[in-house]
């Protein structure tokens, strides 16, 4: 059965209200539609879909760019639809990122879907960096993976979720410190996945030997060379783990610590006599 909707047109574009559930509007496709060729002829033809409520379902480019262009904007108001169809009106449309995913289904709390965008946001890190330990934790295929993550299936235990906030916790501020220390160009190999994974393998495995290379990587004399596989990235690790101290370094380090003892003594005995 087809069903006939009113159409109706306005400049009035703040009465249309957006769904947090539906992905960030793109500058680079409202420019895009702006400048297409015969965009502003069909706007009569391709109206934006809202709810009875006027929160846009489909249609949020084309609505701004109306908005730039000073053009009436054309919508249909749909009463059987809601936010959770917003993805299937999408689906042919812009792609969407699997960081729209989870910010879509975050936005529906879904548990594991806020559990990824908040430890994102904390570690201030993208989901291509986080992707390899959800995936390792996961012990599922990547394609299945992928799939869970993108249609809203994607669940981890109270366990899985336990182990994932540690690891994070741990490894991405190691990491900040190795870049902060080294440079970003002598640490963009163990930013990828292999590493990553291979970082997640010591946790899991071996945590003596994981908390060894999160302590030295940013001392060690060792460069992290690209790894095409996860083995050969876990045995980069192992030489970072192994690496020793040079007796040099620890008598420097020894100096220092004399210092600062001997000056905090001064301190004291400055303030005594004050």
């Amino acid at each position: 059965m087809t069903i006939a909707y009113n159409v109706y047109s306005t400049k009035d574009y703040n009465k249309f209200k957006h769904f947090l559930s539906n992905r960030e509007v793109s500058e680079k496709h409202v420019e895009k539609l702006i400048s297409s060729e015969g965009f502003i002829e069909s706007i009569p033809y391709s109206p934006i879909k809202v709810t009875p409520s006027l929160r846009i379902l489909d249609g949020q480019h084309r609505l701004e760019a109306c908005r730039r262009l000073d053009i009436d904007v054309h919508y249909i108001i749909d009463p059987t639809s809601s936010q959770y169809e917003i993805k299937k009106f999408n689906a042919n449309m812009l792609t969407w990122s699997y960081t729209t995913f989870i910010k879509h289904y975050a936005a529906l709390h879904q548990e594991t879907y806020k559990l990824i965008l908040e430890i994102m946001q904390r570690e201030n890190i993208l989901l291509v960096h986080l992707n390899p330990i959800l995936d390792s934790c996961a012990k599922r295929s990547s394609w299945k993976y992928n799939y869970q993550l993108k249609n809203g299936t994607l669940e981890f235990t109270e366990k899985e979720i336990t182990t994932i906030n540690d690891i994070c916790k741990k490894l991405f501020p190691a990491l900040k410190e190795c870049i902060a220390s080294k440079g970003k160009d002598l640490c963009k190999p163990i930013m990828t996945r292999e590493y990553l994974k291979a970082f997640y393998y010591f946790y899991s495995e071996d945590r003596t030997t994981f908390n060894e290379i999160l302590q030295k990587m940013k001392i060690c004399s060792h460069l992290f060379p690209y790894c095409g596989t996860f083995e050969s990235a876990k045995q980069a690790l192992l030489q970072v783990a192994k690496w020793k101290t040079p007796k040099t370094s620890m008598k420097g380090l020894n100096e220092q610590h004399q210092v600062k003892k001997v000056s905090r003594s001064r301190t004291k005995v400055a303030r005594a006599t004050a």
